[in-house]
């Protein structure tokens, strides 16, 4: 979530505008009808990509021998895991809610600030 909220900030500040109401090309799913789960799962899935590529970059450092990369890399690591492990948190709390609504807005009502 943290880093939705870069990406929006990020938006914001260069007048980009996102339009999530339209269908990305080559994706046919139909986003009003699948359950909350189905996005904590896609989540849990881009984290753990972008954890590979982090991964990918860390071999290439210790190939190449350097430091200043490998640094990088272990640093983004850290932070990476963070968010793989808030992201399975969210994934598995969403999973045993299940279908209830009460339950979804107390979830929900955790994240207000």
């Amino acid at each position: 979530m943290e880093h939705s909220v870069l990406v929006r900030d990020f938006c914001n500040s260069n007048n980009i505008i996102i339009d999530m109401s339209t269908p990305i090309d080559g994706l046919d799913i139909d986003l009003k009808i699948l359950p909350i789960t189905h996005f904590s799962i896609v989540t849990v899935d881009v984290e753990n990509e972008t954890t590979d590529l982090y991964n990918d970059l860390l071999e290439m450092a210790h190939e190449s021998n350097n430091g200043f990369i490998k640094k990088f890399a272990y640093d983004f690591l850290a932070e990476q895991q963070e968010e793989t492990d808030k992201a399975l948190s969210i994934c598995d709390s969403l999973k045993n809610i299940g279908d209830s609504r009460s339950l979804l807005q107390l979830f929900d009502n955790t994240f207000e600030g």
